[in-house]
Formats: C-alpha cells, sequence, structure tokens
C-alpha cells in the first residue's frame, strides 16, 4: 500500500509539473540482429507525419548486415528489416550510420549508407519500403572500400542533392547522382584516408562548398565547381580527427572549427584558412584525439565548442575521457572540464533541451555502458549517469527526436556486441527546432557537419 501511495504521489507531482517521468518505454527495447556500432537516426521514413527509428547493425559471420526502421511501439514497418548480404564480410555498415534525405520530392525518404570491410565496398540508396532505387547499389571500383558515413548535399549547385562518399585503396572522394552515377568532375584524389566530410554554403553565393580532411594531415576544400576554396593546408605533425562549420563569433563570416588527433583545437576563416581572432595558436586540451560539437551554451548569441578529448598516453588510449566547453575568444565555460576516469565517449557530443528550461543538456554514450547527461553548468542531470542494460559496450551515440508522437523527446541508444539492443528514454521537454541544436553525433540526418545558426 505504501509503495501504491508513493506512486501515486509521484504521477500526481508530474501531472502538476505538466512534466513526464523520464523512463525507458515499456514497449522497448528491442532486439536487433547483430551487433550496432553505426549511429542511429530518426526521421519520418514513409511520409506519414510519424517519426520512426533507423538502425544498422554490422555483419555476423554468415556475412549479414541488416537495417531496421521501427515505429514508436519498436515494430518493423512494412518491408524491414533489410538483409544485405556480401561476400569476404562486406556486408559491414560503416561508421556514423545512415544518412537519408528526400531525393525525388515525393515527401518520403529514402535511406543511404556504405558497406564493406575488405573491398570492393558498396553504396546502398534504398526508398521507404526497403527496395532498391533504379541504378543501385553501386559496387565500388577496383579493391575501393569506403571509410567513412555518406554526407547528401548538393554538391555541383545544381538543385539536387547528391551523395558523398569517400574510399581508400585507392584513396578518393566520390560523388554519386541520384541515379548511382558518379557526377561530372568526381571523383577527387586525395591524399591519405578521408576522415570526414562538412558541406554547405560558405560564402553565401547561393552554391555549396566541401571541406574534407584525411588521416594524413590533410584540409582540402572545393567550390561548387570544383575549383579550390584554398591551397591544401598540411599539417607538420596532426590530423583533423573532426571537423564543423558554423559561424562561431556571430560575425557574419563562417568558420571551419576543427580538433585534432593531438588534443588541439583550431578555428580558422572558412573562405581563406586565416585563424580567427584570438584563435593564431590552437587550444590544447591535452592528449588525444578530439570530437567538435557546436552550439550557444550559455546564451550570448556565440557558440561554444563542445569538445569530447578521448584521451591518449605513449599514442594509445588512456581508457579515460573528458569534456570541455571553451568559448569562441578561447576562454573555458565556467564549470569544464568534467572527466570521465573509467571511460570514455566515442562520438561528438548531442546538444538537446530535455527538460524544456531554455538551457541546453549535454548527452553521450560511454564505453562502460552509461548514458550520461549533464547541465550547461557540468553538474550531472539527477539520476545520471545511468546504466540501461549491462556496464560495457556503448559505441554508438545517442539520437534524440519524438518517437512517441507526443510532441516530447525521445532518445534512442543502441548497444553494441553482446548486448544487441536498442532502448527509448523519454524526456519532459518539448520536442521543438530550437531544442533540438545538436540531436546526433554527425549533427543531423545528411551528416553535413554544416552548422545552420543563423
Amino acid at each position: 500500500m505504501v509503495r501504491i501511495l508513493k506512486a501515486l504521489c509521484l504521477l500526481a507531482l508530474f501531472a502538476a509539473l505538466n512534466l513526464k517521468p523520464v523512463v525507458a518505454r515499456a514497449d522497448w527495447p528491442v532486439e536487433v540482429f547483430a551487433a550496432v556500432s553505426a549511429d542511429p537516426l530518426i526521421a519520418d521514413i514513409n511520409g506519414d507525419g510519424k517519426n520512426e527509428v533507423v538502425i544498422a547493425t554490422l555483419a555476423t559471420k554468415q556475412d549479414e548486415a541488416r537495417i531496421y526502421v521501427f515505429n514508436d511501439t519498436g515494430k518493423s514497418l512494412p518491408g524491414w528489416p533489410k538483409s544485405i548480404f556480401d561476400d569476404n564480410s562486406n556486408s559491414m555498415v560503416n561508421n556514423e550510420g545512415p544518412a537519408v534525405a528526400d531525393f525525388n520530392g515525393d515527401g518520403k525518404q529514402e535511406l543511404c549508407f556504405a558497406s564493406g570491410w575488405q573491398g570492393p565496398g558498396k553504396v546502398h540508396l534504398l526508398d521507404y519500403k526497403g527496395d532498391y532505387l533504379p541504378g543501385w547499389p553501386v559496387t565500388m571500383p577496383e579493391k575501393a572500400l569506403p571509410c567513412m558515413a555518406p554526407v547528401i548535399a548538393d554538391v555541383n549547385g545544381d538543385g539536387k542533392q547528391e551523395i558523398i562518399v569517400a574510399t581508400t585503396n585507392p584513396d578518393k572522394l566520390y560523388v554519386y547522382g541520384f541515379d548511382g552515377l558518379v557526377i561530372s568532375g568526381w571523383p577527387r584524389e586525395i591524399f591519405g584516408r578521408c576522415a570526414g566530410v562538412a558541406v554547405g554554403d560558405v560564402n553565401e553565393d547561393g552554391k555549396n562548398e566541401m571541406i574534407a580532411w584525411t588521416a594524413s594531415r590533410r584540409l582540402y576544400g572545393w567550390q561548387a565547381d570544383g575549383s579550390s576554396l584554398w591551397p591544401v593546408k598540411i599539417f607538420q605533425e596532426e590530423s583533423i580527427e573532426s571537423c564543423a562549420v558554423a559561424d562561431v563569433n556571430n560575425d557574419g563570416s563562417r568558420q571551419i572549427v576543427a580538433g585534432t588527433n593531438k588534443g588541439r583545437i583550431y578555428i580558422w576563416d572558412a573562405q581563406t584558412l586565416w585563424p580567427l581572432a584570438g584563435w593564431e595558436k590552437p587550444r590544447e586540451l591535452g592528449e588525444g584525439n578530439i570530437k567538435v560539437s557546436l552550439a550557444d551554451i550559455d546564451n550570448d548569441k556565440k557558440l561554444e565548442i563542445v569538445a569530447n578529448l578521448i584521451k591518449r598516453k605513449g599514442g594509445s588510449y588512456a581508457g579515460n575521457g573528458a569534456i570541455h566547453i571553451i568559448k569562441s575568444d578561447g576562454s573555458t565555460l565556467p564549470g569544464w572540464p568534467q572527466e570521465l576516469t573509467s571511460s570514455w565517449i566515442d562520438r561528438s557530443i548531442v546538444l538537446v533541451d530535455t527538460d524544456g528550461d531554455n538551457k541546453l543538456e549535454l548527452m553521450g554514450n560511454s564505453r562502460d555502458g552509461k548514458l550520461h547527461l549533464w547541465r550547461y553548468s557540468g553538474e550531472y542531470v539527477e539520476g545520471y549517469p545511468r546504466v540501461l542494460f549491462g556496464n560495457r559496450n556503448l559505441i554508438a551515440g545517442p539520437v534524440i527526436g519524438d518517437i512517441s508522437g507526443d510532441g516530447f523527446m525521445d532518445a534512442i541508444v543502441t548497444y553494441y556486441n553482446a548486448y544487441n539492443k536498442a532502448f527509448l528514454v523519454k524526456f519532459t521537454g518539448a520536442c521543438e527546432p530550437k531544442a533540438l541544436v545538436w540531436p546526433k553525433a554527425m549533427y543531423n540526418n545528411q551528416n553535413n557537419m554544416f552548422v545552420t545558426n543563423r
């Protein structure tokens, strides 16, 4: 009886505050076929006005990987999951996960992903029913192996979305049209394995520019017509680990924000590659790899850099990490950094207002199986970090959106290896654009790392 009364009192309190309890949904978790290391995404795939969850698994020993599309109750949509078969373990679904966009303007999302482990890899484009679009899948030439998640953007200014895929063996950047053909002027040879791409209108000429960085200390920039934005930048002793483009200091121009594998943060003007004033020298956070995300954390109309430092020692993982928040003038936000003493977070930090107080929280999954949620001040939200299932195997980042259709935020958290589970966790904040500042590790469902903050 006492327990019942306590439960009723809690429900009454939530009702009085117009809140909903922060609990995992009863009809979740869902089981998936194999391990999940790729980030999930949330989108209205079939155009019915309700969001679905997209999850991509790795391959099994039988060389099968699967792509799932779940509704709010954890049931697969008709035509899903889609099994991906190939020889020589090539059905692995790569890296940070699928991307989606409405390529043909029918109000439904097409789903794009890359696969391949030994080469040649493949690029896939599926419709909302799980069927391949004409011309797909595309087998990469030679033994080329996709080395990053696809990025979707209008590359050549023709008003149509293209798919950008980087490969190793050889090191190239390919751009495919909706028909599965490589567009004119591509592929481009680059030096070293491409570690990422950002695409957006850097110089406000109405056309998108592409910025790419490699694991071999190079930074490239191209205009829509294929000409260079600036000479290739070559680093002496480090490579860019993570990069995003935004107007960081609210001066009307775009900057490139880069975190490196030497624990440094750089900010350059995106058109000239000149360092931003005050950033003539990089900000050094310690030995390790930095994953960046950007948001106005302290409501000063300027973006802060949220730097996830994966610590290293002597070239090896140190087994811990730290979260830093650096202002656009290079100073550290009070209350930060926050240390992770026994584990680390693999992805860029998610930045959303989970409780509707108009202040952002920071969210990430750590390798020891914990879901972390910090307030902007550096304190943990009550009840966090929390373990949903087991004490390990959280590699993919969380993704935020409204799955339940109630107007409130939900998080999808996926486990790797033996657990193979996806959880839905509810929050009390309204799921609206101003609250979804950086809702997934790759920023948005096109993976373009181009922040539209004005």
